[in-house]
C-alpha cells in the first residue's frame, strides 16, 4: 500500500508501477492461493477471476486514456 501511495504522479508511470505490483505479487502467488474460493458477496472470488479484473481494468484505464488523447 505504501508503494501505491507514494507511487508516480503521471499516468503512464502509474500504470507501468501498478502492472509491476501486480506482476510480483503474482508471481509468488501459492498454488493453494490460486486454488481457493472466496466468498465475496453473489459471486465468490478466485485468483483467475482477480487476474480477469486486474487485466480488464488496465484495459478500461488504457482506453480512456487514449480517448482524451484523441
Amino acid at each position: 500500500m505504501k508503494a501505491v501511495e507514494q507511487g508516480p504522479a503521471g499516468a503512464v508511470e502509474a500504470l507501468a508501477a501498478l502492472w509491476e505490483l501486480s506482476s510480483d505479487r503474482l508471481a509468488v502467488m501459492t498454488a493453494a492461493e490460486r486454488e481457493r474460493v472466496i466468498p465475496h458477496g453473489r459471486v465468490p472470488w478466485t485468483a483467475r477471476r482477480g487476474l480477469r479484473r486486474m487485466l480488464e481494468h488496465e484495459w478500461e484505464h488504457f482506453r480512456e486514456l487514449s480517448r482524451r488523447l484523441a
